[in-house]
């Protein structure tokens, strides 16, 4: 399928990718920015050479958390850890374990929340008075809203999910356990550069790194399908990413999306619109309430699939701290599929 891609435009769209870096200007999730669908007609999207190919996906709800607390119950050096919202206690009594063991146990928290929602302060006072290294997230991102564990410097835990006991529960979630060794070392220099504060604002591997490459990576990914698109996402409203879906549908793409909720007055005003415009462009879209979908997941054409914390929305595209990956290996990419496809069947039309 390769050989059908023009090198030449590969060679310009990662160009163009080494100078993607964060706007601390760009709007709320309300006003998204369009991507001009006039400039991509005609567009021969170049290979996808930044891939992860060393993996295997857990779906939640299945094992209530239990092998990721596994994993870092079994680390032997380090566990490394950025997360949006850690309230599970087995996963707080894993670090502190670790730590107890004489381990390298750092820990990067998200600080700021919306009102009314739990935040990190009791486990972040927790984790310091135990001696362990723990640091708020840098100020520059709107929210640390990745989900990252590297234990050992062998594996990263790439994931949807949040260390809550709810999470693995009641949430539809994806976690990629990558063998990469270009994806752990390129992970853990993240959260070394965010737990030092220091800036981290280009970056041509292969992971998708928000607010850096992220919008890129996810409308080349987009672009490329030439027969089926799935699409699992908890808040889908970026106007760039749904014109991109909208021009799929176009090129006689089979588009299907699953988004949260119990209808269409659940959902915030910008996701209503982006339901709607995918709708009138004859896109089945569905929504499912359990599980909860916090999943952030696409397929295209049942050899590609993208998984992380990033949202399909501007936010978290453009001014959020997240991370997530694109893979090609055939049972992962099965999984995210399958998963899909059986949520989309249990859930409703609009």
């Amino acid at each position: 399928m390769h050989d059908e891609w023009v090198s030449a435009f590969r060679f310009a769209f990662y160009g163009m990718l080494l100078l993607a870096a964060c706007d601390p200007g760009v709007p709320p999730d309300d006003g998204d920015a369009a991507v001009d669908d006039a400039a991509m007609d005609g567009v021969d999207a170049g290979p996808i050479d930044l891939i992860s190919h060393d993996l295997r996906i857990i779906v939640e709800p299945s094992d209530d958390g239990a092998m990721l607390v596994a994993a870092m119950e079994g680390a032997t050096h380090s566990i490394h850890m950025t997360m949006y919202l850690l309230t599970d206690t087995d996963v707080i009594n894993a670090l502190l374990h670790a730590h107890s063991r004489g381990l390298d146990v750092r820990v990067v928290l998200n600080r700021t929340f919306p009102s009314g929602t739990p935040t990190n302060d009791d486990v972040f006072t927790q984790l310091a008075a135990a001696g362990i290294g723990v640091h708020w997230a840098p100020t520059q991102f709107l929210l640390t809203h990745e989900k990252l564990v590297v234990i050992d410097g062998r594996e990263a835990w790439i994931m949807t999910m949040n260390a809550t006991t709810s999470s693995p529960t009641s949430n539809r979630e994806y976690l990629a356990v990558d063998h990469e060794p270009v994806d752990i070392r390129d992970s853990d220099a993240i959260f070394e550069a965010d737990y030092a504060g220091h800036d981290y604002t280009t970056y041509a591997g292969p992971l998708l790194l928000s607010p850096v490459n992220a919008q890129a990576r996810l409308l080349d990914l987009i672009t490329h399908a030439q027969h089926t698109l799935d699409v699992e996402d908890e808040e889908l409203s970026d106007t760039g990413i749904v014109n991109a879906l909208v021009g799929a549908a176009g090129r006689h793409v089979t588009v299907r999306v699953v988004v949260d909720g119990t209808g269409l007055s659940s959902l915030t005003t910008a996701q209503q619109a982006a339901v709607t415009n995918l709708m009138s462009a004859g896109i089945a879209v569905h929504h499912l309430s359990s599980p909860d979908v916090h999943a952030k997941a696409i397929v295209v054409d049942g050899t590609l699939a993208y998984v992380g914390s990033i949202n399909l929305t501007t936010q978290s595209i453009q001014r959020n701290r997240e991370l997530g990956l694109v893979t090609d290996n055939a049972a992962a990419v099965s999984t995210i599929g399958s998963t899909i496809a059986a949520d989309f069947a249990a859930g409703r039309a609009f």
